[in-house]
């Protein structure tokens, strides 16, 4: 997604609600790992698709013995992941103990060279679908696969692509610190037949002073794989103990009707 403001993207985000409602089974994971026998005090973490980090600095600051790694394709993130963990780092907020590192990486670029290296990997808010796209399915849960340490945790959530969305949806308005006013559209195309998604993620800005907005589009897809078929794919590359949810709060995975899949599998 080149040309949009990433400030404002960030700031449409109604984190307080995503943090409140996802970090919990994110520390439940971590909990469970920690209560194993793993071999090792400190737990490997990956954030696949990290984003501007809020999730990963969120867990280091409630397990400052863990080493912390977030990756993503888009430098943007990168840069202000960094600015959030320079700022809490500053403010105490994290352990000077804690190892966290973000990069700018490939999920199949960092497989190559960190086998059986992460205790528990994560990805959430749909990135999982956009690297399918890009990878396909079978070759991201290989990589994946190999990444993760024996009886290491995988989590991730998705749209549920057998209930896809269709539609718009939007975020509230939010003020950035220059006072300036921003909000986010999607718009959601799923085609049956082709058994793809397409859809639109628009940024909206209105700067002080202007009666206009200035509008960052972005065109993005993924396919559309029967949540069967991601069980199926997921066995037949290693993982077991799949368990699909249909959130965060652990609720019954229904295929017509959840709005989300939340897979949680062992290595």
């Amino acid at each position: 997604m080149k040309d949009w403001d990433v400030e404002a993207y960030i700031a449409s985000i109604d984190w307080n609600g995503r943090l409140s409602r996802e970090i919990p089974l994110l520390s439940r994971c971590m909990q469970q790992l920690s209560s194993e026998d793993s071999g090792s005090s400190t737990l490997n973490v990956l954030d696949l698709g990290c984003g501007p980090g809020k999730h990963l600095l969120a867990l280091a600051r409630k397990f400052p013995l863990g080493s912390y790694l977030g990756i993503d394709i888009d430098d943007r993130m990168i840069t202000k992941a960094n600015e959030l963990y320079k700022h809490d780092s500053e403010k105490g907020l994290i352990a000077p103990t804690t190892h966290l590192h973000f990069a700018l990486m490939d999920i199949m670029e960092f497989s190559k060279a960190n086998e059986c290296s992460m205790h528990f990997l994560y990805s959430i808010g749909n990135s999982l679908s956009l690297i399918w796209n890009d990878s396909g399915c079978r070759k991201t849960f290989d990589a994946l696969h190999r990444i993760m340490k024996p009886k290491g945790i995988l989590l991730f959530h998705v749209l549920n692509p057998c209930n896809p969305r269709d539609g718009y949806s939007s975020s509230g308005i939010k003020q950035l610190d220059d006072g300036s006013e921003c909000f986010t559209i999607k718009r959601f195309y799923p085609d049956l037949e082709r058994k793809k998604m397409d859809f639109d993620l628009v940024v909206m800005k209105r700067r002080v002073g202007s009666v206009k907005h200035d509008i960052y589009p972005n065109q993005m897809s993924y396919p559309l794989i029967h949540v069967d078929a991601i069980q199926s794919i997921l066995e037949s590359t290693g993982f077991h103990e799949v368990s699909l949810y249909g959130g965060y709060g652990g609720e019954p995975f229904k295929t017509p009707t959840s709005g989300s899949l939340v897979c949680k599998a062992r290595a």
